[in-house]
């Protein structure tokens, strides 16, 4: 397969060669079977090589041979699927680490994924440092800016690395704490939304 690094989403590498001192980039792939993003290769961004094209990277390996796992430090990875309440558009997450005392780690930086109508994303998670208890999971409502509390994960849950979203933007009522005050028509459609709503976060 012949991949072409020309189409992705401006949210997550505004400049996909990256700033003036990237010498390289490492390409991570998803196993067929969703098992986790995988370290495929690495393209330079300069070479000397007859018909070198930064922009296009080859991956001819098999999933077998992949074995070199996205480091937990990195941000999540958010993959969108169907079979859920999400509206079609532009979703964005961020993750913030929680301790024993129930200290809160600043959030991370925002993870953006672009959703068909009556989607779900798949969402692959840091664990966090060695004193992460808990994730708290926010997320705008599709094509938004602003950020609402979305879930927290345990670090002693079955699959502590994933998470499935299917909740609809409507059931988003919880502005995440660092985001301004709303205004009146947020608090308006939050107050109805939760006096109508059955199943509301």
């Amino acid at each position: 397969m012949q991949a072409t690094l020309t189409d992705i989403d401006p949210f997550d590498l505004p400049e996909w060669l990256g700033t003036g001192d990237v010498v390289s980039r490492n390409i991570y792939r998803l196993k067929q079977d969703a098992s986790g993003y995988f370290l495929v290769g690495n393209l330079a961004n300069q070479s000397a090589a007859a018909g070198f094209n930064p922009a296009v990277f080859v991956d001819d390996r098999t999933d077998a041979q992949l074995t070199a796992g996205l480091s937990a430090a990195r941000a999540a990875v958010a993959t969108a699927v169907g079979g859920g309440n999400l509206s079609a558009g532009l979703y964005r997450y961020r993750v913030a680490f929680v301790d024993a005392t129930g200290t809160e780690s600043n959030p991370s930086d925002p993870i953006s994924v672009q959703v068909a109508a009556n989607g779900s994303v798949n969402l692959t998670l840091p664990t966090g440092p060695a004193d992460t208890l808990t994730r708290k999971l926010y997320r705008t409502k599709a094509g938004g800016s602003v950020y609402f509390y979305l879930d927290t994960v345990d670090n002693t849950d079955a699959n502590p690395d994933r998470y499935t979203d299917t909740w609809a933007d409507n059931t988003l009522t919880r502005l995440a704490r660092w985001n301004a005050g709303p205004s009146i028509s947020q608090v308006t459609n939050a107050a109805m939304a939760t006096s109508t709503t059955a199943g509301t976060k």
